[in-house]
């Protein structure tokens, strides 16, 4: 397995902070947080100077329950500054990051998503024909928060040794 080094240099550019507030912003431009944080010339520049220094740390998270069609939803939101830094390390991370998942992870990730998956199952069972015994309808809802936090980062270890990243 390939691990990937020295990505700071390519992450810490305005040309890459600029791309990422633009990702970061997608439709959100009319929220005043995105409105403010583009209006300020020195925002992207604290970002950038906050990476290179190695001095940034993650906002709190403020928590909000949501009712969405009879369902409640627990979110956990940031400030936006924090999704425009997510984003500069997510646009050099990414294509590293997503060769090494498996074929069938398909949230989140670009070119994959709900119609592929529904598209492979519906293969799968045509193709399996009499063989099929089992099938399993699971809730996941819950399951991202139950995640130690340190079994993702040791598999990111793996493939990106950039010490800063």
């Amino acid at each position: 397995m390939k691990a990937y080094g020295h990505l700071s240099e390519e992450i810490e550019t305005e040309e890459n902070f600029a791309a990422a507030e633009f990702y970061a912003s997608r439709r959100k431009k009319r929220r005043k947080e995105v409105q403010d944080f583009r209006n300020d010339p020195e925002s992207l520049k604290t970002l950038l100077h906050l990476y290179s220094t190695e001095t940034y740390q993650v906002s709190d998270y403020t928590f909000k329950t949501i009712k969405e069609r009879d369902k409640y939803r627990d979110l956990s939101m940031l400030p936006y500054s924090d999704h425009v830094f997510h984003w500069a390390m997510l646009l050099k991370s990414e294509p590293i990051l997503v060769r090494a998942l498996d074929g069938h992870s398909y949230a989140s990730i670009p070119g994959r998503g709900q119609h592929l998956m529904v598209h492979t199952i519906s293969n799968d069972i045509f193709n399996a024909g009499d063989k099929i015994q089992f099938f399993l309808n699971g809730d996941v809802s819950k399951m991202y928060a139950s995640i130690p936090v340190r079994i993702p980062k040791a598999h990111i270890r793996r493939k990106i040794k950039d010490p800063r990243l």
